[in-house]
């Protein structure tokens, strides 16, 4: 006798996303896809871009520049023998307290190079003449900063660094260890280093 087997047995369907884990799972992602899109908009700075909080540079220094301080200091690289072509010099006070930042912007692509200075520590010579000359004393000076600009036109190097750190390593009381750990720098390093060096 021949066996008939039956109808195939069929699947179960799942019951779906109808439980209450479905709901919880669902609220999980929602909340992971919403950090990381507030984090990817604070990272690549959105709201700075489209207008709706300024940026941190612009909340500290949002006074106008000042014309006359930055006229005295280049007048003072000059007396110092430091050649001033190509040297773009912004004074910057800054808003919520007293003194101010100089900005200055060393562009190879428009005649800047580093006559007047150290060969073998120009960035450093140029921070202290910055920061040390009568000019930046006078109009309260309290913190320098360097951007370095190839051939290109591109920034090669940024550095910054508060006038008291700058003079105390000029002076001997802030030792080289001291020094390079006040100063903020960043940049293509080894573009810079190529370009200066050659």
């Amino acid at each position: 006798m021949v066996e008939t087997q039956g109808p195939p047995a069929q699947k179960r369907k799942g019951r779906g996303c109808l439980g209450w884990g479905c709901l919880v799972l669902t609220a999980i992602l929602a909340v992971v896809v919403l950090l990381v899109g507030v984090g990817a908009a604070l990272f690549f700075r959105v709201p700075e871009r489209l207008g709706i909080r300024k940026s941190a540079a612009e909340r500290l220094l949002s006074q106008t520049p000042d014309r006359e301080a930055a006229s005295a200091i280049l007048a003072d690289l000059k007396k110092a023998g430091v050649d001033t072509k190509g040297v773009e010099l912004y004074v910057l006070p800054f808003k919520e307290k007293e003194g101010s930042i100089a900005y200055a912007v060393l562009d190879t692509s428009q005649g800047f190079d580093f006559r007047g200075v150290k060969e073998d520590d120009p960035i450093t010579d140029y921070l202290t003449k910055l920061a040390t000359g009568e000019a930046s004393e006078k109009y309260g000076i309290e913190r320098v900063a360097l951007e370095y600009r190839g051939q290109g036109g591109d920034s090669l190097l940024t550095v910054t660094a508060s006038t008291d750190t700058i003079a105390g390593f000029a002076n001997g009381t802030v030792s080289k260890e001291q020094f390079l750990q006040g100063v903020d720098a960043g940049g293509n390093l080894p573009a810079f280093i190529q370009e200066v060096l050659r």
